[in-house]
């Protein structure tokens, strides 16, 4: 008797200590809302019974945001694919690329960061961030980083990547959730919880801010140049040399050889958006209308670039012409 009453008290200690551990249910579709892989599922138009009613789709997720954020600077960023999307914290949209009907534009291109009023957000519990997307004949199959939510003054992020709740036609209220709608109760732990059913608590740390957030499955940091020539596979009859690297050069757009056997690169510092322009409008084609005409490079001496120019064992002879390009 002893003994029972013993392992009972034990029992009820254990199961006391766990009691406040969020309980899931296996993520399964309903008749509204079906589960998608983001970012994957945004390399395309979903079809079938997933296809878009009149060009309208909604994503969801639900993040837990600690409670050590309160007062901090927050931005979710959305990266910008060939469609119109707006983003949502809480039932309240914080930014949109490209517009929607009457007057489409594609936000491809456009810089999808927004700030996150403090307001907005739930500290220590679980907020809903949806995506609201118009699709118009889209160009697919383009790589895109997952959203993330940045903590900017503690450097320290939660990415999304995984599964989203997903529902086509168009409905301003789907833009906020309960935990419920995903099977979770609004605990304050999270044991069990992960990107496979939907929700999103693990905080990165984060080193450098701009690659974090552009960061896509498989990517790893850039390997130094001399570390990067190591990772080619040659074949037996051809050398490989390194001739340029950053920070020689940055961006390159376009590579070729001349007659003479030099090689010239064109470099798009600028890209995609070109300093001291405004974009007014952008169509389908990405045919980009801005504020103002830029002035034209400046003249820049034959001395100057001559002195610029790199030399290598494929271009040893002086250079004896100059080619301009210029763009309307």
């Amino acid at each position: 008797m002893q003994l029972r009453f013993t392992i009972a008290i034990c029992l009820i200690t254990v199961l006391g200590r766990f009691a406040d551990v969020t309980v899931w249910a296996q993520p399964v579709d309903t008749p509204t809302w079906h589960w998608v892989t983001i970012p994957a599922a945004w390399r395309g138009v979903p079809r079938g019974d997933l296809e878009p009613v009149g060009g309208y789709s909604w994503y969801r997720c639900a993040v837990k945001v600690p409670r050590s954020w309160r007062g901090d600077e927050l931005t979710l960023c959305v990266e910008a694919l060939d469609d119109a999307r707006a983003s949502y914290v809480n039932g309240l949209n914080v930014g949109a690329t490209g517009t929607f009907p009457p007057r489409y534009r594609s936000g491809l291109g456009e810089q999808g960061r927004y700030r996150v009023d403090a307001d907005l957000v739930q500290f220590g519990e679980f907020n809903t961030i949806a995506i609201r997307v118009f699709q118009n004949d889209p160009r697919p199959n383009f790589q895109v980083a997952p959203p993330v939510l940045l903590n900017q003054d503690k450097r320290q992020g939660i990415r999304m990547a995984g599964r989203w709740q997903y529902r086509p036609e168009d409905e301003r209220t789907w833009s906020k959730a309960t935990p419920a709608d995903f099977a979770v109760a609004p605990t304050t732990r999270t044991k069990g919880a992960g990107p496979d059913r939907g929700v999103f608590a693990k905080i990165d740390e984060i080193a450098n801010v701009e690659r974090y957030i552009a960061l896509r499955k498989s990517d790893h940091d850039p390997f130094p140049p001399k570390e990067a020539e190591k990772n080619f596979e040659v074949a037996e009859d051809l050398e490989f040399q390194l001739v340029l690297s950053e920070p020689d050069i940055a961006q390159p757009l376009f590579m070729t050889w001349d007659e003479r056997g030099r090689l010239w690169l064109m470099e798009y510092l600028q890209y995609p958006n070109p300093a001291g322009l405004k974009m007014v409008s952008r169509d389908v084609y990405l045919r980009t209308v801005y504020d103002k005409v830029p002035p034209p490079p400046p003249t820049i001496s034959r001395a100057v670039i001559e002195s610029a120019f790199m030399k290598t064992p494929m271009a040893t002879e002086s250079m004896t012409s100059i080619r301009s390009l210029s763009t309307d």
